[in-house]
């Protein structure tokens, strides 16, 4: 009999980094970086389901990611994630579609 994880991948995001010119006026792209978040927990939804946003309009989803400690930051809407294995065997690109912050867990809409 297996045993349950509740933390299997880990949760990272993309912090966009700003290029810059340079003292002769030459433009310099910077590198984004994916930061660890740490371990989470993700269930797929078993097709697209629908989640409202705050404008009123709709979006679906596929992924929802539950974060264990309910002091994470918070998420914002359009922000690129990814989930990777605790092994780094897979990666699953996804963006926030919604969050929702509970007594002791997060949730991430992707």
């Amino acid at each position: 009999m297996g045993v349950l994880d509740f933390t299997a991948y880990e949760l990272h995001r993309l912090k966009e980094a700003e290029g810059y010119y340079d003292d002769d006026g030459i433009y310099h792209d910077a590198e984004d970086k994916w930061i660890c978040m740490g371990k989470c927990n993700a269930q797929q939804s078993g097709g697209y389901r629908v989640i409202g946003l705050p404008d009123g309009s709709t979006e679906t989803y596929s992924f929802t990611i539950i974060v264990h400690n309910p002091h994470c930051r918070e998420f914002k809407y359009g922000e690129r994630i990814k989930l990777t294995t605790m092994r780094g065997r897979e990666e699953v690109p996804l963006t926030v579609k919604g969050f929702s912050r509970h007594y002791n867990f997060c949730k991430i809409y992707a």
